[in-house]
């Protein structure tokens, strides 16, 4: 598709320029034909690639129209000198080592050139899915009015057919949700990170998945899906505890985007990670709330976010268990995030055994063996267990004596290290596993 839409490009706009532009009879003529040839072919370009560049990519780089001014014919002269090294590099005494040089030192420079300007923070736009709809339906209709044009055929025939068009196309793929609460458990690797998509618009990131040295999982599962879906605000970020396999993206989340409240539990201990996030916070003003058991985070009607732990604020408890663990009820769907509890955690949960029966279970601690006891699997009698976890992982997780009690209460076993990214939606009554949006 990027290959046939450049080549339509170059032709379209090739053509018109071309009939557009007078012969240059000077220098300074033909240097000026030429900057508005390139110019003009390369926006052609970027205009006719971008709904497909967009969609799988969603970004596409404004500064290329200015940048194949230099790029198309430095890359021309590299060509050209090599070519030459390679055809006369048989001649005895040939300076083809010179050629090549030359060649090397322009490719340098052109990536050099590559490099700056990639920093800048206009040479990119970001576009997501229904920015790149938006503007394929604009490119259509200026295509269509122009093969009207030149084909001399009557406006009125065709007007009224392609508001039809418009308007199916733009409620289709634009305007219209569907109503229902999106779930998604984001596959980042061995951590946790799900975010809560209400039909209102409102969203919520519980977690932010885990941080390796150089890179962090939200960089390639959180932020890449936000692009796409055009997500610039996030109504609050919940950290589950301060653990880096679910704190590790949250500077990158909080350095991209607007947030508007940070909650952690009240139970949690401070230490470096954790001491930079709230730097980061507090030099966006961003306020900070700290959580126990009890409090309720109204949504709607019928439509919460219920605190059940941290119980206890005496430090007797590690870090695990003084998790944040949320009840989200959905009209008469339950959706139970967990944290990293283990069984201790689990036994103070059943002070709320009344509520805690669910439809979707963030399974503990990814499964570990140190959580999942069967009284507590049995009090939350899930449909869907569902296990964030890494390929591969260094601990075993999760546990085969946790999974063989999922299974004995016939949970639908699901695992981000088997089947990515996980998606549910609820409408209130009824809670199912969809595709990835």
């Amino acid at each position: 598709l990027l290959s046939f839409s450049a080549v339509a490009a170059i032709i379209f706009s090739g053509n018109l320029l071309y009939n557009y532009l007078k012969p240059g009879k000077g220098v300074k003529s033909k240097i000026l034909n030429y900057i508005t040839y390139s110019v003009g072919v390369s926006a052609g370009i970027i205009i006719f690639t971008m709904p497909f560049i967009g969609y799988y990519f969603s970004r596409v780089s404004i500064l290329s129209i200015l940048l194949n001014i230099i790029f198309i014919p430095g890359f021309g002269v590299i060509i050209f000198l090599v070519a030459v090294s390679i055809i006369l590099g048989v001649i005895p005494y040939f300076p083809e080592q010179f050629l090549e040089r030359m060649a090397e030192l322009l490719l340098s420079l052109l990536i050099k050139i590559s490099q700056i300007t990639s920093e800048f923070s206009f040479s990119v736009l970001a576009l997501s899915r229904k920015d790149t709809f938006f503007l394929t339906g604009i490119l259509f209709i200026v295509l269509v009015f122009y093969l009207l044009k030149k084909y001399k055929v009557n406006n009125k025939k065709i007007i009224i057919p392609l508001m039809v068009f418009n308007l199916i196309f733009w409620n289709r793929f634009c305007f219209l949700g569907d109503g229902k609460l999106k779930i998604m458990f984001f596959d980042v690797g061995q951590g946790d990170a799900c975010l809560l998509d209400f039909p209102s618009g409102k969203k919520i990131l519980i977690d932010t998945g885990t941080r390796m040295k150089d890179y962090t999982a939200a960089d390639f599962s959180i932020i890449p899906y936000f692009e796409k879906k055009g997500i610039r605000h996030l109504d609050k970020i919940i950290i589950s505890h301060n653990h880096i396999d679910h704190t590790g993206g949250c500077i990158s989340i909080l350095e991209r985007y607007r947030i508007d409240e940070f909650i952690e539990s009240e139970a949690s201990n401070y230490f470096e990670p954790v001491d930079n996030i709230h730097k980061v916070l507090n030099t966006s003003s961003i306020p900070i709330k700290r959580l126990k058991a009890g409090k309720k985070i109204i949504l709607g009607k019928n439509k919460y976010l219920f605190i059940l732990n941290p119980v206890f604020m005496n430090g007797k408890l590690n870090e695990d268990d003084n998790s944040l663990v949320i009840l989200l009820v959905y009209g008469k769907n339950k959706i139970l995030f967990t944290g990293d509890i283990g069984k201790k955690g689990e036994s103070l949960l059943k002070i709320w055994s009344e509520i805690l029966r669910s439809d979707v279970l963030k399974v503990p601690h990814h499964g570990s063996s140190t959580s999942s006891t069967m009284d507590f699997i049995r009090i939350v009698n899930p449909e869907y267990a569902v296990i964030s976890v890494g390929a591969f992982n260094p601990f075993n997780h999760p546990s085969t004596d946790v999974l063989n009690r999922y299974a004995l209460i016939n949970s639908k076993i699901l695992r981000t290290d088997v089947d990515g990214t996980i998606v549910f939606k609820s409408d209130g009554d009824k809670i199912e596993r969809v595709r990835i949006p």
